[in-house]
């Protein structure tokens, strides 16, 4: 019965009992979950490396700037935003999309979470694509972003 979105048709307790010891991590969760749901989604600007099939779209890998750095960057997307992110891909231009980002555990990457907006962008479109191309690793970046020109 705590929960505002899911109704509970079973007998509910009237009375709860906490530790004190308990209370301080309960205020922290509380605050946490706040600051979580309050978030609005987060501008990336990444160019793909990777994009594997799953089950149900892909997972697409890529180097991102973030925080003016270039990151790894991945993302789970679905069917319509796959057929975007391999455009790009195939073209070698950079996206933009909006969504949650996280950093994984123990690793310098992100994951985009619930992305959305996807948007194909050349250098000639927006500064931050040249910008994250010289800051991406160069072994990765002569091998997987050769500047193409249209016509070539």
């Amino acid at each position: 019965r705590l929960s505002s979105v899911r109704k509970f048709g079973g007998p509910a307790l009237s009375q709860w009992t906490f530790s004190s010891s308990v209370l301080h991590t309960l205020r922290e969760i509380s605050e946490r979950l706040k600051t979580f749901a309050l978030r609005s989604d987060d501008s990336v600007l990444f160019l793909i490396t990777e994009i594997r099939p799953t089950r149900r779209g892909a997972t697409v890998r890529g180097i991102g700037l973030i925080d003016g750095e270039a990151r790894a960057v991945s993302m789970n997307v679905d069917d319509e935003l796959l057929r975007q992110a391999d455009l790009a891909k195939s073209r070698n231009e950079a996206v933009r999309c909006q969504g949650r980002l996280r950093r994984k555990p123990n690793t310098n990457g992100y994951e985009v979470l619930q992305p959305h907006e996807f948007e194909i962008l050349r250098a000639e479109d927006d500064p931050g694509v040249e910008a994250l191309r010289r800051k991406a690793p160069q072994a990765s970046h002569r091998a997987q972003y050769p500047l193409l020109r249209e016509g070539s």
